[in-house]
């Protein structure tokens, strides 16, 4: 029972940071770094879960594991109560002389009265909220049916075959991997544009889906089992899609649309998984994510608008003037 209530509680936690992290982030990045930023968040996650999960390959006593992750718990809630408000939400509460001091110390003073008066625009001006809403709506949907889990599972098998179970050879091997990845994307995303990369991590995808539905169903090969495994996992986006659907949605309601959206999101990903995990065959998982991964290249390519190094209220400008093809029909 107290496991149970445990990860009840943990899932909610969970749940409410991917529905935060985005929006505080987004909110305390200028507009050149937010994407860099993005990719960090992904790093740490990742990091974070290898160190976890090599704390228990190595520490053989379950209590004691425990113990130390509740620890790393307490830490990171000494360091979350030491971070500042965000100035959009100070700024929201007419607190503009303490959203003052976060940009001073977030940027120094060369922009913070700029600043200051850009966000205020963002809250006095009106900015429609359907097409944002469903522009980020589909983007998250499809976010949520893609899983690179399958992909993962058959370069894991393909690695057990090879190396076999030695101190769980196929987690040691990829976890460098999978921590690498979203650094390199991290310094990518800096130099090129944001919709190009969006754009390169889905066809990294469904190239890696393709190549581990031939390798596994058609020519039975580990090595292409591996090789797709890694790309797919290599293009999987972390959270810049989310950092994309923040800075989509309109800043007066995006609390609460971001919120929904990442809802939506949990639920259609936890729905993917059972049904694909205990239900169909997985086969049928991996025909799915290459479709499903195809599609939504072709949506980024039709409906996501650059949005690099761009003000929010610039983007909100473009989508109230641009056409957006099937939304606009």
């Amino acid at each position: 029972m107290c496991l149970l209530l445990s990860s009840y509680i943990y899932g909610m936690a969970w749940g409410g940071g991917l529905a935060i992290i985005p929006i505080y982030v987004t909110e305390i990045a200028d507009d050149m770094h937010r994407g860099v930023l993005g990719f960090l968040i992904s790093m740490m996650n990742i990091t974070g879960y290898y160190v976890g999960y090599f704390i228990r390959m190595f520490v053989m006593q379950y209590w004691l594991t425990m113990l130390i992750c509740t620890l790393l718990s307490l830490l990171a809630l000494g360091a979350a109560i030491l971070m500042p408000e965000t100035p959009p939400f100070l700024i929201s509460k007419g607190r503009q002389n303490e959203a003052a001091k976060v940009l001073r110390l977030l940027r120094g003073e060369y922009r913070q009265e700029w600043e200051i008066q850009a966000l205020e625009s963002t809250f006095s001006e009106k900015a429609s909220i359907f097409k944002p809403f469903m522009i980020s709506l589909g983007l998250m949907t499809l976010q949520g049916l893609v899983h690179a889990g399958y992909s993962e599972i058959a370069a894991e098998a393909a690695l057990e075959v090879i190396f076999g179970r030695i101190i769980d050879m196929p987690a040691v091997i990829m976890a460098p991997f999978e921590i690498a990845s979203p650094i390199g994307a991290a310094v990518a995303v800096y130099f090129i544009k944001w919709r190009l990369f969006l754009l390169i991590f889905c066809i990294g995808r469904t190239v890696g889906s393709f190549m581990v539905c031939l390798g596994y169903l058609v020519l039975h090969s580990s090595v292409l089992n591996i090789l797709g495994g890694f790309l797919t996992i290599a293009a999987a986006p972390g959270y810049f899609p989310h950092i994309v659907m923040v800075q989509l949605l309109p800043r007066k309601t995006n609390a609460i649309t971001c919120s929904l959206i990442t809802f939506i999101y949990l639920f259609l990903e936890f729905l993917q998984l059972y049904v694909f995990y205990f239900v169909a065959e997985f086969q049928h998982g991996m025909i799915f994510v290459t479709v499903v991964s195809a599609l939504f290249t072709i949506y980024v390519l039709l409906f996501i608008p650059e949005l690099k190094r761009k003000p929010v209220q610039t983007i909100q400008d473009e989508l109230s003037n641009k056409s957006f093809i099937i939304l606009t029909l």
